[in-house]
């Protein structure tokens, strides 16, 4: 977020900005549009001006992103449904041999993926309890963690991706909203299994460690890599390397992180096939 103090006709900085492309946008606005109204959205930066105090003399403005929450909630959905019916597909199959062939093997893999499906609805109806309340909690990232890898569990080993959760910390709390982290979590998950398909031995590696100010989660793939002509283009609103991406999923999870005054990181070697990407929350 970044403050503004409107007086005497000008729109002065009140902290030194990080971003000089905003500074642009605020010498440029038409005050006339903010006589009639609170608020001024950029939807094209996707940021949004609200005037957070006045008196006679002054006004004094937050300029902030608009957390883009529609193309993760969806994005969860869409791996909701996609597991359930594969799941359900495979219980269809089994329930029949079952009945035909009294394949012992297949009754057991019926009450797997039953139980398997029970726990993926029933953590989906909780992140969406906990969307709902849009308060803070104070949760372990590794349970949650744990969580959204249940989402892909069918597809990573379907593709016989080696995977594995490390916590390098003897307790790692964060405090935030649940569901937005869920919506980070899953978000890059995501992005790392577009990466790892076609590769001969995939890896997926999640680290969880605690550092000297803050508490970092490390997602690495061996996948295809970002090359360093587009690695500074990959949070940019619309930006995609996929044919049927829309470019907001990397967008939306620096939204989240900074919201929380997160930082993330992302560093490539597409020579050696790793990827890191590392997000950064304050211990509490």
């Amino acid at each position: 977020m970044e403050l503004y103090i409107y007086k005497d006709g000008k729109m002065n900085p009140l902290l030194s900005n990080r971003d000089e492309k905003n500074s642009e946008i605020m010498k440029n606005i038409d005050f006339e549009l903010l006589k009639s109204s609170d608020e001024l959205f950029f939807e094209n930066k996707n940021l949004v001006l609200k005037c957070i105090y006045s008196d006679d003399c002054i006004k004094l403005f937050s300029l902030d992103y608009i957390l883009n929450t529609n193309f993760s909630d969806n994005e969860i959905t869409r791996l909701v449904i996609h597991n359930l019916n594969n799941i359900i597909t495979s219980i269809h199959t089994n329930s029949y041999l079952a009945l035909k062939q009294n394949d012992n093997s297949a009754i057991e893999s019926i009450y797997k993926l039953s139980d398997s499906a029970v726990k993926i609805s029933r953590k989906y109806l909780f992140y969406n309890l906990q969307k709902k309340s849009w308060g803070k909690q104070k949760f372990k990232a590794y349970e949650v963690i744990t969580d959204c890898m249940e989402i892909f569990k069918n597809k990573i080993e379907s593709e016989n991706i080696s995977y594995e959760i490390l916590e390098n910390c003897e307790r790692f709390f964060l405090f935030m909203n649940i569901s937005r982290f869920y919506q980070i979590i899953v978000s890059l998950i995501t992005n790392s299994l577009e990466a790892l398909k076609g590769e001969e031995k995939p890896q997926l590696k999640i680290i969880l460690e605690k550092k000297v100010d803050c508490m970092s989660i490390t997602v690495f793939d061996n996948g295809k890599g970002i090359e360093d002509s587009i690695i500074n283009k990959i949070f940019e609103p619309g930006f995609t390397t996929k044919d049927s991406g829309n470019g907001f999923g990397l967008t939306a999870v620096k939204e989240f992180v900074e919201f929380y005054n997160g930082k993330i990181n992302v560093r490539s070697d597409v020579k050696n096939k790793e990827t890191y990407v590392e997000i950064q929350f304050y211990e509490i």
